[in-house]
Formats: structure tokens, sequence, C-alpha cells
């Protein structure tokens, strides 16, 4: 009496989860899980815009003079004795980043050290000379805040022509994140749309209905991704936001 009462039991859960919601559910699934893969791989590249008038992408400068121009009309800037490139919410963005700056020194005294610093911390110290060189480094893991602060420390001179202390000059700076993995976005990404249809299924909408918030809820998702800068939010906290209105609106 007991295994054709199972079976049957089995049978009606398996009723419960209509066929085409169960494909439309795969295939939202998977489609959102490629598109989160590919747009959280990219590591963008935030350039300081050390050469622009303006700040650069999601960054700033503290510390750097105006753009100057050299005889060849290249542009560049000279530094105080301390600059630093700020990224107000970079470990918002990604655990840790690599940092990549092109200068070079043109003190009259000769060449005096140069201290790369994260965060007021000192990193490295080298000695450019006067021949531009590119210098790569690893940056640590985030602090305590989300703000990244990449400085340069040097003994600066006054020429007498310009009485302000000079350090270094730079024509580039730039921070990209290291590798890794975004396992909360990915996730939320790639299964909160998926999640959202179930739901509207099981709140009664029907399949064409809830696959329709469901898949515009995903899109937004993926362009917010796709658009999604260091800011004071989490790409996977607005996410949720998102998911969670989009939930209520449709109920």
């Amino acid at each position: 009496m007991q295994a054709p009462s199972s079976g049957s039991s089995a049978r009606r859960v398996s009723l419960n989860v209509p066929r085409p919601t169960l494909l439309a559910l795969l295939v939202l699934v998977a489609v959102c899980l490629g598109a989160a893969l590919l747009i959280l791989d990219r590591r963008p590249v935030y350039d300081a815009g050390v050469t622009s008038v303006t700040d650069g992408r999601a960054t700033n400068k503290v510390g750097f003079y105006v753009v100057e121009y050299g005889p060849d009309g290249s542009p560049y800037r000279w530094t105080s004795g301390y600059a630093f490139v700020q990224m107000p919410y970079a470990y918002r963005a990604a655990p840790s980043y690599l940092a990549e700056v092109r200068l070079r020194a043109e003190n009259p005294a000769g060449p005096q050290p140069l201290t790369l610093l994260a965060n007021e911390r000192p990193l490295a110290v080298v000695t450019p000379t006067e021949q531009f060189r590119v210098y790569r480094l690893a940056l640590p893991p985030a602090p305590a805040g989300p703000e990244l602060r990449l400085g340069l420390q040097t003994e600066p001179f006054r020429p007498p022509e310009h009485p302000r202390p000079l350090g270094v000059i730079v024509t580039h700076a730039a921070l990209r994140p290291a590798p890794f993995v975004n396992w909360p976005a990915l996730l939320t990404l790639g299964l909160g749309p998926g999640a959202l249809l179930l739901a509207l299924r099981l709140r009664g909408a029907s399949a064409g209905a809830a696959l329709l918030v469901a898949g515009a809820a995903g899109l937004g998702l993926i362009s917010l991704a796709w658009r999604a800068q260091p800011a004071p939010l989490r790409v996977e906290w607005m996410a949720w936001l998102a998911l969670g209105g989009a939930a209520l609106a449709a109920v």
C-alpha cells in the first residue's frame, strides 16, 4: 500500500514545475551566468588622466601640477614632493589592484630616492633617472576602508625660475584590478533572475509574464554590471536591490 502512494506523491511533485517553466528557467540561468562570467572577467584600466586637464576614470589626483608640454609637444605633469592618485571606492569593486606609473626625474642635485606608497604604506623605493621608465607593482589587499591611494614621495627641489617644490615628471598613472573571481556578484547576476522567475511563478504569475519580468531584470543587471565603476555600493548589493524592486513591482 505504501509504494503506490510514494510513486503517486513523486508524480504530483514533478508536475508542480511545468516543463516549459523549467526549460525557461534553465535557459535564463545559462544566459545570465554566461554573460556574468564574460563581464566580471573584465579588468578595466582606471587611467588617472595625468596628461588630461580633467580627472581620470573613477580617480582624482592630489599633488600634481598643471599639464605642461615638452619640446616635442608631449604632455606631462610635475608632482610636488608628495603626490597621489586616489580612487575613492576602489575596494568596493575589487580586493586588490595592480598599479602602473611612467615617470622620470630631473633633480639638479642628481637622482633622488622615490618611495611608492599604497594608502601611506611604503611599498618600494626606486631611484628614477632622467630617462622615462615604467614602474609596475602589485598593491596590497583592501585595508579597513574602501579608498585606494597610490602615492609618490621624494625630496623636492625648487628651481629659481619656478619657486615651487618639484618632485618627478609623470606622463601616465593607472590602476587595474588584480585577477579574482567575484563569487557574490557572479551568483547574484547568474542566479538572481532565475530565482525571480520561480518566485513569480509560485505567486501565481503566468509563465509569459514571469519570464518577461525576469528576463528584463536579467538584462538590467547585466547592463548594470557592464557599466559599473567603483561606487559606494558593490555590484551585488545594487543587484539585490534591483531584484527586490522588480519582485515588489510585479506582485
